[in-house]
């Protein structure tokens, strides 16, 4: 059972939501990204956002702590921050926040503090989606907080939690079965270890370049690089943390104690087997959502669903 809401109210929910938090929506300028809404016209649902939300949970830089410590913490500046309700939403960007949240919930404090203040109110795509996105073949699961479905002229919307319920509870009670999502390109589920030699690799990683674009592009990668920055006189200074990639050369020099160089096979296969082989293992899940962002903005055109399909 969830609550239905007119297309016609969807305006003034959602101005009820922006006058008590800040409102995060998918948003076309250049690209369609999320972004702090000022008003509402700007919203686009009619699109596949090309950048997740990671950002508001994981910024790309962002100061650790100083030293000597401020009067006001970092910790307490966050909590001083509005709510944010994240609006629009697609499942496998919800996926990518619970993956997330598997890492690095209640073990990051910087993290955490930005996650508990942010509710995700998502929308469910439509029945065929674009060319690169291969969701369906996923177990991808619904944790988002509100889940909206178009249903004519109408959302059907999922209560998912209490959080949720507390932005719909004076809608009406509604009961839907939604139909699943279907994409086009699936990939089939293969025990990759079987694989881990094959040719097909180093083929792919001969075209590869290492410009990182598929990382700094994917809503579930998160290593990072932590830099110290201090003043002249040693008496004050700051510790920073940048995202950074794997698929750079100089990721696996920097942080390889033994200083060996690592064959461009062996760092193109890492992300791929990270996300549908090393992770599972450890957490029971695939890391990869199946967004196929990293796949439409390849500028060699490297699709590794393809790679994988074809192994044998």
């Amino acid at each position: 059972m969830g609550k239905i809401l007119k297309k016609e109210d969807l305006n003034k929910f959602l101005y009820k939501i922006k006058s008590q938090q800040e409102l995060i929506a998918p948003v076309t300028t250049d690209a369609t990204r999320f972004e702090a809404v000022k008003f509402i016209s700007q919203i686009n649902l009619d699109k596949i956002p090309d950048f997740s939300p990671k950002r508001y949970l994981l910024p790309p830089k962002e100061d650790i702590f100083y030293f000597p410590e401020s009067k006001i913490n970092l910790m307490q500046f966050l909590k001083r921050q509005k709510d944010k309700a994240i609006f629009g939403i697609r499942l496998c960007d919800i996926n990518a926040v619970h993956i997330l949240d598997k890492k690095l919930l209640g073990k990051d404090p910087l993290y955490t503090q930005r996650r508990e203040k942010i509710t995700l109110i998502g929308i469910q795509c439509s029945k065929e989606i674009e060319k690169n996105c291969f969701c369906a073949s996923l177990n991808l699961k619904n944790h988002a907080d509100l889940f909206f479905h178009d249903i004519k002229d109408s959302y059907y919307i999922e209560v998912k939690t209490q959080k949720g319920l507390k932005l719909v509870s004076r809608l009406k009670d509604y009961d839907y079965d939604a139909e699943k999502i279907i994409t086009r390109k699936t990939l089939e589920n293969k025990d990759l270890d079987l694989y881990y030699d094959n040719k097909a690799w180093a083929d792919a990683a001969k075209k590869c370049t290492f410009c990182g674009i598929c990382t700094n592009i994917c809503p579930t990668c998160h290593c990072f690089i932590t830099l110290d920055k201090i003043d002249g006189d040693a008496k004050k200074g700051k510790r920073m943390r940048e995202l950074l990639s794997c698929q750079y050369a100089d990721f696996w020099k920097n942080n390889d104690n033994t200083g060996m160089d690592f064959e461009k096979t062996e760092i193109f296969k890492h992300r791929i087997y990270h996300k549908l082989q090393y992770f599972r293992k450890k957490y029971g899940i695939d890391m990869c959502t199946g967004c196929g962002r990293c796949i439409t903005n390849c500028p060699e055109g490297i699709d590794f669903v393809k790679i994988i399909n074809s192994l044998k």
